[in-house]
């Protein structure tokens, strides 16, 4: 994977939508030389990614704002969807 390999070691992100509330999650990683890793609970710490619907992922911080968006509400308001502006993603 060419981003993977390019963005190895920067941050990576993923965005989930619980099973449970149907609210949209952002989850963190580390992008590596294979594609990207992502951690098992969402930046809020509430839910664990075993019980999202996972969306693609090893995303730039751009491209998980751009997704979020376009998934739309509800998302997270208990610092998913701040986390994701008061970040620069590094």
């Amino acid at each position: 994977m060419v981003k993977g390999s390019v963005l190895q070691g920067y941050m990576a992100y993923s965005v989930g939508r619980s099973l449970k509330s149907n609210e949209l999650h952002l989850f963190e990683g580390r992008f590596s030389d294979g594609g990207c890793s992502t951690s098992d609970t969402s930046v809020c710490g509430k839910v664990d990614k075993t019980d999202c619907s996972m969306q693609p992922g090893c995303l730039t911080l751009e491209e998980a704002r751009v997704l979020w968006a376009k998934l739309g509400e509800p998302a997270c308001g208990g610092g998913c969807a701040g986390h994701q502006y008061a970040t620069k993603g590094n």
